[in-house]
C-alpha cells in the first residue's frame, strides 16, 4: 500500500514539475510572466522534478 501511495505523489510531483517548466514564460490570468515568476517556476520546477525521481526511486526499493 505504501509503494502505491508512494508512486502516486511522485507522479503529482512529477506532473506538478513538467506544469511548472513547461509554463515559464506564460502569464496566468493574463498578466505578463515576470523575471521573478520564470526564476520561481525555474527553480519550483527543477527542485519538485528531481524529488519525483527521487521518491519514484525509493518506491521501489
Amino acid at each position: 500500500m505504501i509503494t502505491v501511495l508512494m508512486i502516486v505523489f511522485a507522479a503529482i510531483m512529477l506532473i506538478e514539475s513538467w506544469y511548472l517548466l513547461s509554463h515559464r514564460k506564460t502569464g496566468i490570468f493574463g498578466q505578463a510572466a515576470t523575471e521573478r515568476s520564470f526564476r520561481h517556476c525555474s527553480i519550483w520546477g527543477w527542485l519538485l522534478l528531481i524529488w519525483g525521481i527521487v521518491s519514484l526511486i525509493a518506491a521501489f526499493f
